[in-house]
Formats: structure tokens, sequence, C-alpha cells
């Protein structure tokens, strides 16, 4: 019998290290339990060899952000970094919260300051190289009043995906709450946890399954049985908390690496699937902006265009007949009389085609021509 690090690693190789936290000494919500579970928890990762196992207890939000520094630093290579944490956690907006003893969360704005947010526990394990994992038992009722807040309160703790390599185990299912276990020397959560930890060849997903099984029957009396639940995946690795024979997997683990090759799969394909669909809704898009851009050079091209006027001209002498036809008519006799100095239109012949043009242009903006007139013009063209 040999103790199996983390994803079966050389024990010569490997780090195990957790940081154990029981927060029970509220000054608003004191709650029973958790300094006596965490203490329970700590020794029994002693018992299973980890090379590092801090154990603090009813920490304020000071100490809980420098031992979460600690933490960061200690971890950083490690096989397998575990945070546990027993005590008040409350969700808000979505967000997830575990407590300091010294919060008193009045305000709104008390939550941020105060508290301690889930995705920070989380991150302080970035380092670690193989299973970084998160237990907690801190699904209980919200007590704190948080007066004024715009934000919506759930109970218990709000759904989570951590990224891969990350579980997070919640001792009660995303928005329901956990019990405390008054009047018993441990949580339900953490009693089923003390029974199973050291069980041989029981891979971690395992392990937490036969948690979830005890929990329900210690509390289905109650209103709403707790159910434990777990979050994240590891595609096919082993992990393992207790001991393993190294002669061989369980059955049991032979099925659930089964079970997370093909789910593996059948998430690859509705990722591509989706990434098709993604590339055809560009595509489309794509044209569709295309002939957008298209028609609508059209219509400016169409803007700029002056079309032909083909209602008839209103004016004197002029009834019946288009621009076009009054321009040729005006060109006509210009030219006819163009040298004619006392009558012509002007003495120079090129003014025609300008005098005739202006009317023309006018004509076609107005629908009207008007004939020329003044000294220079021919009375044949004052029409």
């Amino acid at each position: 019998m040999v103790l199996m690090l983390g994803a079966m690693a050389d024990p010569a190789e490997a780090r195990r290290v957790a940081l154990v936290i029981g927060n029970a000494d509220y000054k608003v919500g004191p709650l029973q339990n958790p300094v006596n579970d965490a203490a329970a928890v700590a020794k029994a990762f002693e018992a299973l060899g980890f090379d590092k196992v801090t154990l603090k207890e009813n920490l304020g939000a000071e100490d809980f952000r420098a031992t979460l520094s600690e933490m960061s630093h200690e971890s950083t290579g490690a096989e397998l970094g575990v945070v546990y944490f027993a005590g008040h956690g409350v969700e808000v907006a979505g967000r997830n919260y575990l407590i300091p003893t010294d919060a008193m969360l009045a305000r709104q704005g008390d939550i941020d300051l105060q508290a301690i947010a889930l995705e920070t526990v989380i991150s302080q394990l970035a380092g670690v190289d193989g299973l970084r994992l998160v237990i907690l038992d801190a699904c209980r009722t919200n007590v704190f009043p948080l007066a004024g807040t715009t934000r919506a309160i759930g109970r218990g703790l709000s759904y989570i995906e951590p990224e891969n390599g990350t579980l997070v185990v919640y001792a009660a299912k995303d928005g329901t709450t956990a019990d405390d276990g008054t009047g018993r020397g441990h949580s339900p959560f953490t009693e089923a946890l003390l029974k199973h930890i050291a069980t041989p060849n029981l891979e971690v997903r395992l392990l937490f399954g036969r948690v979830r099984d005890d929990v329900l029957e210690l509390t289905r009396r109650g209103a709403e049985p707790q159910q434990p639940h777990l979050y994240g995946a590891l595609g096919g690795r082993l992990h393992y908390l207790g001991r393993v024979d190294p002669g061989g997997e369980s059955p049991e683990a032979q099925r659930l690496i089964e079970q997370e090759r093909e789910l593996a799969k059948e998430v690859a394909a509705v990722k591509a699937a989706e990434e098709q669909s993604r590339q055809v809704e560009q595509r489309l898009k794509a044209q569709a902006e295309a002939k957008a851009k298209a028609a609508d050079k059209d219509k400016q091209k169409q803007a700029l265009a002056i079309p032909p006027k083909t209602a008839p001209v209103i004016g004197s002498g002029g009834s019946g007949q288009t621009c076009s036809q009054r321009r040729a008519m005006c060109l006509d006799t210009c030219n006819n009389f163009g040298g004619n100095a006392r009558g012509g239109l002007h003495r120079v012949a090129g003014n025609c085609d300008t005098k005739c043009g202006m009317r023309f242009s006018e004509c076609m903006q107005t629908g009207i021509w008007v004939p020329p007139h003044g000294r220079g013009a021919h009375p044949a063209l004052k029409r």
C-alpha cells in the first residue's frame, strides 16, 4: 500500500498542501461546529500524509487575506492544493463570498470590503500543478442585514464553473442551505467527509459522490434534504486523497474514466457545432452588410443623377412641349438668326449653347421654360 499524491505522481516529487479554516465566533450569527469541523479535517489531512497542513480558526478579514497569501506561496508547484472552509458564506448578485468573523455587513458597500470573494480563494491555488480542490461547508442561511442593497441576495451559494483542473465542493448545492449540525459533533457534510476521506482506492469524484449520498440520508427527515454538489471537470486523470493499491484501479474508477471521456467527446462535438454555426452566421452577416453597402451606393448615384423631365412645359408658347424640345427650338432659332447683328440672340454665335443651355437647366429643375428676354433676345425666342 502506498499513499497516492494528486494524480498518482511519484511520492518523492509530489507535494500536497492544505489550508483548513473554521470560523464560528461571528459577531453576527455565531455558529457551533465550524471550529470542531476544521480541526477534525486538518487532522485527517495530516493522517493522509499531506506535506503541509495549516489550521486556522476564527479569522477576521485581515488575517483571512494574509492566510490566503501564505497559501498561495506554499502551494506553488504542489501536485495537490486544498482549501477547506467551514463558516458563513453568502451569494450576492451571482457572486459568492466567504465571511470573516469580524464582518458586520450592515450596508450594501460592506460586502466587497469585509468579505472574501470565492474567486479570490480559488485564484490563490493558481500555482498548483495538479488538482486544485476547494471544499466549502459554508452554504448556511444568510443572517447579515446588508441594508440598502440593490443587489439580489440568494439562498446559500450560487452556481459556478471552475476552470479545468479545479474542483469546488459545496456542502449544499447552489441555491440551497447547509445544516450546521447543531447538537451534533460535526455538520452533516463534514461528518460524511470524515467517514470517507481515508477510504483506499477511492477517486476524489467518487469520494464526494459517497459524501453526497450520506448527507442526503442524514438530512432526509428535514423539510429540504441537503444535497452536496461538485463543480468542475478533471478530464480522464484520476485524483486520490486516500491510499490506493498500485496494482490497479477500481472498477468504479474505470467507469468514471469512460464517462469522463464520453462527456469530453460530447462537449467537443457541441463546441465544434457552435463554432461552425458562428462562422456561418458571420458569413451571412458579412454578405448582408455588403449588399446593404451596395444598395446605399446605388441610392447615392440615383440621388446625384438628374432625371429627365418628360412632363409638358408650362409657360408662354410651351404647352405640350418638353424641356428638350424647347431647347432644340431655342438652338434652332438662335442659330438661324445668330448672324443678324440687330436681331440675333447675341452677336457671338457661341452664346446660343450658353443661353439655351441655361434655360434648359432651369426647365429641368422647375418644369417651366423661361424664354430669353432683353435687348439681345430675338423676338422669335421670347415665347
